[in-house]
């Protein structure tokens, strides 16, 4: 199982180190994969014991895994609502753009059609987005790392 998460790391780690910038949304640090990945690791170590938690889909997976009292349930919130938010996020850029897009950038200005399309509002919604996907970002990372602590690649 030791050997599991040190693929997973690996791989990561190589998905990371291909990503143009921290502002990708899928292969940046504390992006989607951060939180399929430590989802893999979590399923990989504990679902031959526990056969409930096997499931397909990562939302579904971290349902489970807390039910099974194998994650905390803070921590299950972090990742329940942070890949939610990134899933919808990245799914609103495609929509617009018609096609993949996975560089949010860092122009709050530039980003404030697609802040408020997302629901932020006030004086500086792009700016509101970017403090939240950087949060997210932070707390996913944060996550991501101490589940993987100790795990040398």
């Amino acid at each position: 199982r030791q050997k599991d998460a040190v693929e997973i790391r690996r791989m990561r780690q190589r998905l990371e180190e291909a990503a143009p910038a921290a502002g990708d949304l899928k292969r940046g640090p504390g992006g989607i994969v951060d939180i399929e990945f430590l989802v893999q690791m979590l399923l990989l170590r504990h679902g031959h014991d526990h056969p409930s938690v096997r499931r397909r889909g990562t939302a579904e997976a971290i349902v489970a895994l807390q039910a099974a009292a194998l994650l905390p349930a803070e921590d299950a919130d972090v990742l329940r609502r942070s890949y939610h938010f990134l899933r919808v996020l990245e799914a609103r850029m495609r929509l617009e753009r018609d096609r993949a897009v996975e560089q949010l950038g860092t122009d709050p200005d530039v980003l404030e059609p697609l802040a408020r399309r997302l629901g932020f509002s006030g004086e500086r919604p792009g700016a509101e987005l970017l403090s939240t996907y950087e949060r997210t970002r932070d707390e996913v990372r944060a996550l991501y790392e101490r589940y993987f602590r100790g795990v040398d690649v």
